[in-house]
C-alpha cells in the first residue's frame, strides 16, 4: 500500500488561501474566533471547496 499523501503544492496553497480568507479561523482577536460551531462550519466549507477543486484528496480522513 502506498502511504504517500495526494497533496501537491497547488492543493496546499489553495488550502492555505481558503483558511487565510476566513480570518476568524486563525485570528484570536476576531470576535468569532471562540465560536466553535461557527468555526466548524467554516472548516467544513473549506473542506468542501478544497475537495471540489482537488477531488484526489477525497480519500483523506479528518480527525
Amino acid at each position: 500500500m502506498d502511504s504517500k499523501l495526494p497533496w501537491s503544492r497547488a492543493s496546499e496553497g489553495f488550502l492555505l488561501e481558503l483558511v487565510r480568507d476566513t480570518r476568524y479561523l486563525w485570528e484570536p482577536r476576531d470576535q468569532l474566533y471562540s465560536k466553535t460551531k461557527v468555526k466548524q462550519g467554516a472548516f467544513n466549507a473549506v473542506a468542501e471547496e478544497l475537495l471540489a477543486e482537488y477531488p484526489e484528496l477525497s480519500g483523506l480522513k479528518g480527525g
